[in-house]
């Protein structure tokens, strides 16, 4: 065998290999669907999901330090983090996206999607150590 059969079999087989775990991954993300779905959370309506975001939003502190400390991030961006409703609920709502703090804990490009998510509603600025 040549070792530029050797080198093109190789490359198949890596190229089989990554479409096999797109497809793993894709199941996954079903199989996530499909269990988050049975939950009852799940059958509350957006609007009611939403009230929940932002009171989860206002009784967290706005700026402590802490959250940046201990490495976590804010409360609105776990939320859209929990599955893709909650997702859709948290990024439909712009008040959990109004209050910017600096220095801004993630990326600056960040900061852009905050603005854009806020949808033009009044910002709360906090201003950092």
């Amino acid at each position: 065998m040549s070792s530029r059969y050797l080198a093109a079999r190789i490359s198949d087989l890596q190229s089989a290999h990554d479409d096999m775990a797109r497809v793993l991954k894709n199941l996954k993300v079903t199989a996530a669907r499909i269990q988050n779905s049975k939950a009852p959370v799940s059958r509350l309506p957006s609007d009611v999901l939403s009230l929940i975001f932002e009171e989860c939003h206002q009784s967290n502190p706005q700026w402590t330090g802490v959250l940046c400390l201990l490495g976590q991030l804010p409360i609105e961006v776990r939320l859209s983090h929990v599955s893709s409703q909650w997702r859709e609920v948290a990024l439909a709502t712009p008040s959990l996206w109004s209050s910017i703090r600096f220095p801004f804990e993630q990326r600056e490009d960040s900061l852009v999607e905050y603005l854009e998510r806020s949808r033009g509603g009044l910002l709360d600025v906090y201003l950092g150590p």
